[in-house]
């Protein structure tokens, strides 16, 4: 008979198939450190958006960023210094304008820019005490989306 077919090295063979690879006590382990990993991640997620959120981005709608506007100023330009303009259109009780508004909202002060057919700046409003900012709109700035 051939030694690798002796009963002792069937058994053998038997316990070695049926014995678990790694313990449960280590696959615990494991799920700890994973759900731990997981856990931590989640924090600092969290305070991420919480630092982000507590640290308001430095104001758009300053003099010094109104003074850089001139005649010349583009409205991809006006976007650059300003940042996403809150809302592009016509107003709805500005008669005389053709549609091409670009309005900034921050904290209490509104700012819009109003573009002449060439795509360039034709006048500029800037009012100090409106309405506050919305939640969306705070939140989307203050994330810097």
């Amino acid at each position: 008979m051939h030694p690798s077919c002796s009963a002792a090295h069937n058994a053998g063979m038997r316990q070695w198939l049926t014995k678990p690879i790694t313990s449960p006590a280590a696959l615990n382990k494991w799920a700890k450190r994973v759900g731990v990993g997981l856990v931590g991640l989640v924090c600092a997620v969290v305070a991420t958006v919480a630092v982000l959120w507590c640290v308001p981005p430095a104001p758009r709608i300053t003099p010094e960023n109104v003074a850089k506007l001139t005649s010349r100023t583009t409205e991809a330009e006006a976007i650059a210094i300003f940042g996403r303009p809150y809302f592009k259109g016509p107003f709805e009780n500005d008669g005389e304008s053709d549609g091409r508004n670009l309005v900034w909202i921050e904290d209490r002060e509104m700012f819009s820019v109003r573009l002449g057919e060439s795509g360039t700046v034709i006048g500029i409003r800037w009012d100090h005490d409106m309405d506050p900012e919305g939640f969306w709109h705070k939140l989307r700035r203050r994330l810097r989306l």
